[in-house]
Protein backbone atom coordinates (compact mmCIF):
# COMPACT_ATOMS: atom_id res chain seq x y z
CA UNK A 1 0.00 0.00 0.00
CA UNK A 2 3.04 2.53 0.53
CA UNK A 3 4.54 1.77 -2.79
CA UNK A 4 0.88 2.68 -4.25
CA UNK A 5 0.63 5.91 -2.29
CA UNK A 6 3.76 7.51 -3.76
CA UNK A 7 3.34 8.46 -7.38
CA UNK A 8 -0.21 10.81 -5.57
CA UNK A 9 2.16 12.29 -3.25
CA UNK A 10 4.34 13.24 -5.86
CA UNK A 11 1.59 14.17 -8.21
CA UNK A 12 0.65 16.81 -5.25
CA UNK A 13 4.17 18.38 -4.87
CA UNK A 14 3.47 20.40 -8.46
CA UNK A 15 0.15 21.76 -6.35
CA UNK A 16 2.13 22.26 -3.40
CA UNK A 17 4.74 24.22 -4.82
CA UNK A 18 2.29 26.39 -6.87
CA UNK A 19 0.68 27.54 -3.53
CA UNK A 20 3.93 28.13 -1.98
CA UNK A 21 4.66 30.68 -4.88
CA UNK A 22 1.73 32.08 -4.90
CA UNK A 23 1.87 32.99 -0.99
CA UNK A 24 5.42 34.26 -1.57
CA UNK A 25 4.17 36.76 -4.45
CA UNK A 26 1.26 37.93 -2.04
CA UNK A 27 3.88 39.04 0.06
CA UNK A 28 5.33 42.01 -0.98
CA UNK A 29 1.58 43.46 -1.47
CA UNK A 30 1.21 43.01 2.21
CA UNK A 31 4.26 44.48 2.95
CA UNK A 32 3.50 47.77 0.85
CA UNK A 33 0.12 47.68 2.47
CA UNK A 34 1.87 47.88 5.91
CA UNK A 35 3.53 50.77 4.80
CA UNK A 36 0.98 52.34 3.72
CA UNK A 37 -0.84 51.96 6.89
CA UNK A 38 1.94 53.30 8.82
CA UNK A 39 2.37 55.99 6.82
CA UNK A 40 -1.33 57.12 7.52
CA UNK A 41 -0.69 56.86 11.86
CA UNK A 42 1.07 60.76 11.71
CA UNK A 43 -1.73 62.04 9.71
CA UNK A 44 -4.69 60.40 11.99
CA UNK A 45 -2.17 61.33 15.23
CA UNK A 46 -2.35 65.23 14.03
CA UNK A 47 -6.21 64.90 14.11
CA UNK A 48 -6.47 63.52 17.24
CA UNK A 49 -6.18 67.05 19.17
CA UNK A 50 -8.75 68.68 16.36
CA UNK A 51 -11.06 65.49 17.35
CA UNK A 52 -10.36 66.21 20.87
CA UNK A 53 -11.19 70.59 20.36
CA UNK A 54 -14.61 69.61 19.38
CA UNK A 55 -15.60 68.10 22.16
CA UNK A 56 -18.31 70.33 24.44
CA UNK A 57 -19.21 69.34 27.85
CA UNK A 58 -22.98 69.71 28.16
CA UNK A 59 -24.72 71.28 31.09
CA UNK A 60 -25.21 67.98 32.68
CA UNK A 61 -22.00 66.84 32.39
CA UNK A 62 -22.46 64.88 29.53
CA UNK A 63 -19.60 64.34 26.72
CA UNK A 64 -21.03 66.08 23.28
CA UNK A 65 -18.79 65.13 20.07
Amino acid sequence: SDASSIPRDASSIPRDAGSILRDASSIPRDVTGILGDATSIPGDATSIPAHASSITVGSFGEILI
